[in-house]
């Protein structure tokens, strides 16, 4: 009786090792998902930034336009000044040059805030590529740790479950059936 002590004790701790490595074996894979998750999250952040650069830069433009066809207006409001015909139409001609000259200013400042921020955005989408990198690294580092891992495991398992195989063998024939009825529930 003491050999099937032995063998059931020998048993018990042979499945609580199996159980432990295909806990390994299956950590591996969710430890990659993890990783993939991570950098596709950073990939959308990415794109993000992008984005909202490209916005930016298209915003900036177009107040640099709106500020370039403001300025031709001066030039061509100031072609008619010297052609008024009337005291009350070359006031009314200063008086646009003068409004437009403010609309000016206010969207020059406006347009050196905007390229000001898209210099911010611009970094802020170098250090999101790095922040990509870096988690693209590391998932390749996780993968070839989790392949080269899974071979010590898997070997570690087969050679468990010849262990395995050679205990059961000691078993008796009626205790073996039971058992086997246990350890597929």
């Amino acid at each position: 009786m003491s050999s099937v002590a032995e063998a059931l004790k020998e048993l018990h701790r042979l499945h609580v090792k199996i159980g432990g490595l295909k806990d390994q074996l299956a950590r591996g894979p969710r430890q990659i998902a993890v990783g993939e998750k991570r950098v596709a999250t950073l990939q959308e952040e990415l794109e993000r930034a992008r984005e909202s650069l490209k916005r930016a830069r298209i915003l900036a433009d177009e107040k640099q336009l709106q500020l370039k066809t403001r300025e031709d207006r001066i030039v061509d409001l100031q072609g008619k000044l010297n052609t008024a015909a009337s005291n009350r139409e070359y006031q009314t001609l200063k008086e646009q040059i003068e409004a437009d000259r403010q609309a000016n200013a206010v969207l020059t400042d406006e347009i050196l805030e905007l390229l000001e921020r898209i210099d911010r955005m611009a970094e802020d989408v170098e250090r999101a590529e790095q922040r990509v990198k870096e988690a693209e690294k590391q998932l390749g580092q996780t993968r070839d740790r989790v392949a080269e891992i899974s071979v010590e495991l898997k070997e570690q398992l087969e050679e468990t479950m010849r262990e395995l195989a050679g205990v059961e063998v000691r078993l008796p024939e009626e205790l073996r059936r039971e058992y086997e009825r246990v350890v597929r529930a």
